[in-house]
């Protein structure tokens, strides 16, 4: 099956991402676009905390001009943001990568899962799915809800804190007073670990009321918000956050400031005012980390045989659900333009759609049962 997918990465552009927002108001019209544009057997328009992303089935080739252009976006001002996967298995594995959280702006979250379905129902709504995205769709947050159920990609690891300890020893930098800003696994074992160390430590909470939960003994507890005054006081600060926006951005830290910013995405903006320090300059193995991605991997492999398995038996001969179901499709993607002219406002017209769609795969259904029950008789 040919199939490309090309990914528009928006984190570091809040001005690109706001303007996203408003064109994808219009996610319906800008589908069915892209599927008239590209020829394609069906799209999805995938849109997360960072990155957009369209799946295109049945297309190969940059067409990374045409996106930018249905968008309305400069194509020099925006190519640089944009990534081509080209051939089904890099395309599959992408999307399993990222259903199961390896490949997220947050390493190991699970809401991609919700995002995966909500954007696939809203090419469905439209006309512009097809059965090789439902299955692959479905196929991939399966694996990912396993992986979500017996890994923990987020498990804390002790070698963080002992390369951080180690470092401090190498730069012979006597500290007594640190900072750690976020209250996840991680951040609450380094501290931990560090007033094991006799070094005195204050934890950042976004909701103190919880710090009687959150924060080990022995360690002081302020609001996230005091994160700035501290970290003036502080010899050195470690962040660790679950957050996608900046802990520290540009200019905040004092000058000279020892950092260790362990956080996916980055916590602390890149600054030559401090001294920064990030997991590859610790050289840090992430024993535990490593593990639980290798339990990941394996059942992404058995989730993609099965969804590989299922694309070849679909080719030599399709299921009935499945024919029927592209020939729904097929046909609400055809009445798009007398749909729009019936006036019913835009929610309105997506019932009416889903209504459509709906009824005609039971009758495509119930045809193609008959015709191959009748083939079969003879």
């Amino acid at each position: 099956m040919k199939f490309s997918i090309i990914s528009l990465d928006f984190r570091d552009d809040n001005a690109l991402r706001k303007l996203l927002e408003g064109k994808l108001a219009e996610k319906a019209r800008l589908l069915c676009l892209f599927k008239s544009r590209l020829q394609l057997e069906g799209v999805l328009l995938l849109h997360t905390c960072n990155r957009l992303e369209l799946w295109a089935v049945g297309a190969e080739g940059d067409f990374i001009e045409t996106l930018l252009r249905v968008l309305s976006l400069p194509i020099l001002a925006y190519k640089p943001y944009c990534n081509l996967i080209e051939g089904e298995t890099a395309c599959i594995e992408h999307i399993f990568e990222l259903a199961c959280g390896l490949d997220s702006a947050l390493f190991g979250e699970q809401l991609i899962m919700h995002q995966m379905t909500r954007d696939l129902e809203q090419s469905r709504i439209c006309g512009c799915s097809c059965s090789y995205l439902e299955v692959l769709v479905r196929k991939a947050v399966e694996t990912g809800r396993k992986v979500a159920s017996s890994v923990n990609l987020q498990i804390p690891d002790p070698s963080v804190p002992q390369a951080i300890i180690e470092d401090l020893v190498r730069r012979h930098r006597d500290v007594d007073d640190l900072l750690v800003v976020g209250s996840n696994g991680q951040a609450r074992l380094c501290a931990r670990k560090f007033a094991e160390h006799g070094i005195h430590v204050t934890m950042t909470l976004r909701d103190i009321e919880k710090k009687d939960l959150l924060v080990p003994d022995g360690i002081a507890a302020v609001g996230y918000a005091q994160r700035f005054a501290k970290a003036r006081d502080a010899q050195a600060v470690v962040c660790s956050t679950s957050g996608l926006d900046f802990a520290f951005p540009h200019g905040s830290l004092p000058e000279r400031c020892l950092v260790y910013d362990l956080a996916s995405p980055h916590d602390v903006e890149d600054d030559d005012r401090i001294v920064l320090v990030r997991p590859d300059r610790l050289h840090i193995r992430f024993a535990a980390r490593t593990t639980e991605i290798d339990k990941a991997r394996k059942l992404i492999a058995e989730g993609q045989g099965a969804f590989f398995s299922w694309s070849e038996a679909s080719l030599q001969s399709p299921a009935v659900a499945d024919l029927a179901h592209d020939a729904s499709m097929e046909l609400v993607y055809r009445m798009r333009s007398a749909v729009s002219a019936l006036g019913l406002g835009s929610e309105g017209e997506e019932k009416f759609r889903m209504v459509l769609g709906e009824s005609a795969r039971k009758a495509f259904s119930h045809q193609l049962y008959r015709f191959f029950q009748h083939e079969t008789k003879k």
